[in-house]
């Protein structure tokens, strides 16, 4: 049967979820002959964007090569109240990060050495070139002079 395929595409709302529609129709090419073969193909619901802020407290660390590694955080905002609470608006926020090579059972002391990186709360990420390869690190948020 030889014929002609027609394409339409309609969206349309099913409960709250927006959904495309698209119908293909294989008209015969035969005048005489009535029948149509329709394909329906439902799309998957439109994802809405991701939130700005989950509302959790946390920075995660991530190594991009030996020397290079990324951070990324969040901070919740009964935390920044807190803070804002406790020390005032002008806050400088830093991440602390910490050399652990070869250290056993780190307890925020015990580090080989430590440097501060200040942020930009804002950024919410950075990237940042560290002056040893492969060493383990671990990172804390503080204000200047607080960990929290």
């Amino acid at each position: 049967m030889c014929g002609h395929i027609h394409s339409s595409t309609y969206f349309h709302s099913k409960g709250g979820e927006k959904y495309m529609e698209e119908k293909e129709f294989l008209t015969p090419s035969s005048t005489s002959a009535t029948s149509k073969m329709e394909r329906k193909i439902e799309v998957m619901p439109q994802i809405t964007d991701l939130p700005q802020s989950y509302g959790d407290t946390k920075i995660v660390l991530l190594p991009r090569d030996p020397w290079w590694c990324f951070a990324y955080w969040e901070i919740g905002e009964q935390t920044l109240q807190q803070i804002r609470n406790l020390y005032g608006d002008n806050v400088q926020y830093l991440i602390r990060v910490y050399d652990v090579t070869n250290v056993e059972d780190f307890n925020g002391h015990n580090a080989n050495r430590y440097f501060d990186i200040y942020i930009n709360l804002e950024a919410k990420k950075l990237v940042y070139k560290s002056s040893r390869s492969k060493s383990q690190l671990v990172c804390r948020f503080r204000n200047k002079s607080v960990r929290w």
